[in-house]
């Protein structure tokens, strides 16, 4: 081969591989058109649609924009009316003393919300009568002097009819330490004000049975979270000095600021007053109690009944209640277990109680039950309750519950263990609780 053809041949390599490459050009370009005419058509279309009053049809297609209806369960629809009903009857509770001197609250949603700032129900709307928890207002109660009225201690956040909200003073009727509820009322127009209808009481009500916590939450107003009656007849300290015995345990989440408001039944009655969660952290993990409805009915009817009297909002303690005790000082599981006794079935008694303004003996003293005493051959432990009206018991908690569902004056039922011997049963005349 000679060297011309070899120089052909280099040119003609030369010319493929340069057409080879005009070719790869011509296809990007190709390309980008295509990308372009479609992207084009694709806002030319959104335009048409966006602009044009009529629809788009044609004899080839016709194109239709359709979004999907809600289609709610019976279950759904069934909670969704009873939170439009029961959520009309809750309101938003702030402490005065967790507001500025602008009256612009400190804690803003989000935030960690304190003490103070939580929910309540509306109780009496004749009246303008609001129940919530003592805990709630705590700090506005214990910062007046002792014996000095209590007039405004929180502001009260009431949701009107058309929809809007009003900031109306709230000013104490009375409260329970103990039983961690406290009333308030508020002067607002007649109609203004929804109320709760109550429910079953906690011996009626089913472990298992759809619970709804309505609340405020983190300043959040109006939440609803969902649940079930998880257990029934705890005993929780929801605040310190406040026992509450046969309280309803949920799983519904309560966080900071549900404390107070409402957890109704799946019809919108309500059945408890949301109060406490056992957390290590400080939010919900599933454990929620609310004080039954039967028992923060008969402590806020007693509240508004002193006020009455007149002897209601002055800050000269906690409001001693009508409800029926024993009076008795129980031994706790130290001492059950100092005397031998802590795998005895039922609750010890250690004392009885007695309060500065009434020294005499207890009834349960007078009718011959026998407490833990010190005798010249040692401690004798004391008497052994292990039923109560013929239901046995094996917790103080259990206990409490079952005296608290009688009455003052009632004579009770009260069956014991002494020193290992058969069962005895002691009738036992209920008195007022001691303070």
């Amino acid at each position: 081969m000679t060297n011309n053809d070899d120089d052909l041949m280099m040119m003609t390599e030369e010319e493929e591989e340069e057409e080879e490459e005009k070719e790869t050009t011509r296809r990007q370009r190709r390309g980008r058109r295509d990308v372009t005419t479609k992207t084009a058509l694709m806002m030319m279309t959104t335009s048409f649609f966006l602009s044009s009053d009529q629809p788009c049809t044609s004899a080839k297609a016709e194109v239709e924009l359709e979004f999907a209806s809600t289609q709610l369960s019976e279950k759904e629809k069934q909670i969704t009316e009873s939170f439009a009903r029961a959520s009309k009857a809750c309101v938003n509770i702030v402490d005065v003393t967790l507001l500025s001197q602008s009256g612009i609250q400190k804690s803003q949603a989000g935030a960690i919300v304190p003490e103070g700032n939580g929910s309540g129900i509306v109780w009496d709307s004749e009246n303008g009568y609001v129940v919530t928890n003592y805990h709630v207002v705590s700090s506005a109660i214990s910062a007046i002097p002792k014996g000095r009225e209590i007039g405004e201690v929180a502001k009260v956040t009431v949701e009107l009819p058309n929809g809007q909200s009003k900031v109306y003073p709230g000013e104490l009727v009375g409260y329970a330490k103990s039983k961690d509820i406290a009333v308030l009322k508020i002067n607002c127009e007649r109609g203004v004000l929804t109320p709760i209808q109550f429910g079953a009481s906690a011996e009626q009500i089913k472990v298992g049975q759809i619970a709804l916590a309505i609340g405020n939450p983190f300043g959040f107003d109006h939440t609803l979270t969902t649940g079930i009656i998880s257990g029934k007849n705890r005993s929780v300290e929801t605040f310190p000095g406040s026992f509450v015995s046969g309280a309803l345990q949920t799983d519904a989440a309560i966080n900071p600021g549900n404390s107070g408001g409402p957890l109704v039944s799946a019809d919108g009655k309500l059945i408890g007053v949301n109060a406490a969660i056992f957390t290590n952290t400080g939010q919900n993990v599933g454990v929620g109690f609310a004080i039954p409805v039967d028992v923060a009915k008969r402590v806020a009817d007693q509240l508004i009944q002193n006020s009455k009297k007149g002897n209601g909002n002055s800050n000269d303690g906690s409001a001693v209640l009508d409800f029926p005790s024993l009076n008795i000082v129980f031994a706790d599981e130290a001492v059950k277990k100092a005397l031998n006794k802590n795998d005895a079935s039922g609750v010890l008694i250690q004392g009885f109680l007695a309060s500065s303004s009434n020294k005499e003996q207890t009834n349960a003293e007078k009718a011959g039950l026998l407490p833990t005493r010190r005798g010249l051959s040692g401690i004798t432990p004391g008497d052994i309750i292990v039923k109560f009206n013929d239901k046995p018991v094996s917790t103080e908690a259990e206990l409490v519950a079952l005296v608290e569902k009688e009455n003052v004056g009632d004579t009770a039922r009260v069956t014991v263990l002494r020193n290992n011997d058969e069962e005895k049963v002691i009738n036992v005349l209920l008195e007022k609780a001691r303070v």
